[in-house]
């Protein structure tokens, strides 16, 4: 009897202490409507204050970053075999008064450009994936050559990189001479050539063989590209390395068929010292070949937030805009990572000026400091 009570007090002692710990939260609270289908969701918020002075005039601004815009995502994946998973991704943007569409006099002016809250459908997108053949997307999404230009391992995307018209790209020059706006935009002067961007395609990309990758698209417009990327982890020689170079076409005879070729590479040391560097070449066959190079050095360490990053570039473009145009850029650039917040927090300068026969124009700078919290 003594033992029955005693089994029946450890039973009761039991109970208590189950009704007295807190409820088992799930990990995660997405559900997808079919069972066999994970699903995810995520995104991020990019918000930036700049400052912008064209020579004669200046503003201050709020703004969406348009350098890794605010946006949101949802990505399934099915497994049907061991070698086959099935899945999709639905990206969007939600940018209000994005950096690459602001300009001089804004103000508070809502409109095609400034303000306005712009909508953009980045990726709408099924894959087929198999681990031996590769993959295959159909839908709107990434191409071959997206991001070949823009291969860069400084941890400084959010305040420089080879990219440059997403951060004030909207921004016009003003003629020296007479002091009044010309119809010449930042992004007008300098491209950074990188591939065919996003489109509705279809993408190939192989399987990754000792970090190398081949992929080829075609897009709709008679459109085409090919790319080779790389990416690897030298550990003993205490270096990482990541590269693209890609091949886009054009074609419909006049005006319409263009060539590119383009490419970038990033070293990151153990030490925290990297550098990265871009280069792309356009030829229609009708018209002026341009070109533009880039070329990054930048430094990164671990503080007690997460990694700080710093770094200076300087890139030049020729011919964009009109023959004879001569474009360079340069900045400085600091990014903090808040690690246990997935947040960025970025500060920056940096400098436009273009040099067009006959028509003389004044720099174009701009300061600025931001932030992207991801989710």
């Amino acid at each position: 009897l003594k033992q029955q009570l005693r089994d029946l007090q450890n039973r009761l002692d039991q109970i208590e202490s189950q009704q007295a710990a807190p409820p088992v939260m799930p990990k995660k609270m997405v559900t997808s409507g079919k069972s066999a289908v994970k699903l995810s969701i995520s995104g991020q918020v990019n918000r930036i204050m700049l400052y912008a002075d064209d020579g004669a005039e200046s503003e201050f601004f709020h703004a969406d970053n348009d350098a890794s815009s605010t946006r949101w995502r949802l990505k399934g994946k099915a497994k049907v075999s061991k070698e086959w998973t099935i899945g999709m991704l639905i990206e969007q943007d939600i940018e209000t008064n994005a950096t690459d569409e602001i300009f001089i006099d804004q103000g508070t002016t809502s409109g095609a450009r400034g303000d306005a809250t712009a909508f953009d459908n980045r990726h709408f997108n099924v894959w087929f994936d198999n681990k031996t053949l590769g993959r295959v997307s159909i839908g709107k999404g990434a191409t071959g050559s997206e991001g070949t230009s823009e291969k860069d391992l400084s941890g400084t995307a959010m305040a420089n990189w080879s990219q440059i018209n997403s951060l004030a790209g909207g921004l016009s020059f003003r003629n020296d001479a007479t002091g009044v706006l010309t119809d010449i935009r930042i992004r007008d002067a300098y491209s950074n050539h990188d591939g065919k961007g996003r489109a509705h395609r279809i993408l190939y990309s192989t399987p990754s063989f000792q970090g190398l990758k081949f992929l080829t698209s075609h897009q709709q417009g008679n459109s085409w590209d090919a790319a080779l990327t790389y990416g690897a982890n030298y550990k003993e020689a205490g270096f990482k390395v990541a590269a693209g170079i890609a091949y886009s076409a054009k074609t419909g005879g006049g005006k319409d068929s263009v060539s590119l070729v383009n490419g970038s590479v990033s070293v990151l040391h153990n030490s925290g010292f990297n550098v990265t560097f871009a280069a792309g070449e356009e030829d229609p066959d009708v018209g002026v070949t341009e070109s533009n190079w880039y070329v990054k050095v930048g430094y990164r360490f671990s503080t007690a937030l997460g990694k700080l990053s710093l770094a200076v570039d300087y890139g030049e473009a020729d011919d964009r805009d009109k023959d004879g145009d001569d474009f360079s850029t340069w900045s400085i650039g600091v990014v903090q990572n808040i690690d246990k917040a997935a947040t960025e927090l970025y500060a920056g300068f940096r400098s436009h000026e273009l040099d067009r026969p006959g028509t003389p124009t004044d720099d174009i700078n701009v300061v600025f400091a931001g932030a992207r919290l991801k989710f």
